[in-house]
């Protein structure tokens, strides 16, 4: 009984370092994603909120900095 015991934890073990690893690297993923935008935003941002601010000039978008 006991042996089984021991032989069924190693897939349940396995299986929660996997999941874990998965949970991270969409967290990572997520973060990295963040940054990303964060920084074509702040590179590019005047260029993008004129643009935007053309398309839709009645909605005031609260990152753009009028020039």
């Amino acid at each position: 009984m006991l042996t089984w015991v021991a032989v069924s934890l190693i897939p349940l073990v396995v299986s929660v370092g996997g999941a874990t690893d998965i949970a991270r690297g969409f967290v990572l993923r997520s973060q990295l994603s963040t940054a990303l935008d964060a920084a074509a935003w702040q590179a590019g941002g005047p260029l993008i909120c004129r643009h935007v601010m053309r398309m839709f000039r009645p909605i005031s978008m609260p990152i753009c900095r009028k020039d």
